[in-house]
């Protein structure tokens, strides 16, 4: 599925501005349960998917609602659209396997020590 600009840009928003609540949504999926998942979209190789259930449960409602809003569709349909679209923002944001905001807790998470 290639994901089209309205689609990237509505979910690329809960990056925040430029990218400044990347590090804070990396930890919310990660407390979520989603941390090997997440580590698979920053390293280098495969992506591992995500549901649009695993996303519902680790994303604050009305962050998964402003999607929806931006794009005129439903809360599920919002969320599958992250689960589709946000692996790739996040691979395309890391090309070295490394993203130097992440916060301590992530780091961890991840592995990615410094």
């Amino acid at each position: 599925m290639v994901a089209g600009s309205a689609e990237e840009s509505a979910v690329s928003s809960l990056l925040g501005e430029g990218g400044s609540g990347l590090s804070g949504l990396l930890d919310k999926l990660g407390a979520g349960g989603l941390g090997d998942t997440v580590k698979s979209w920053i390293s280098k190789g495969d992506n591992l998917p995500v549901s649009a259930d695993q996303i519902k449960a680790a994303l604050d409602p009305d962050q998964i609602g402003a999607v929806a809003s931006k794009l005129g569709i439903s809360k599920d349909e919002a969320a599958a659209k992250i689960a589709a679209v946000l692996p790739v923002i996040i691979d395309k944001l890391t090309p070295t396997a490394w993203c130097p905001i992440l916060t301590p807790s992530l780091r961890k998470l991840t592995g990615m020590f410094t």
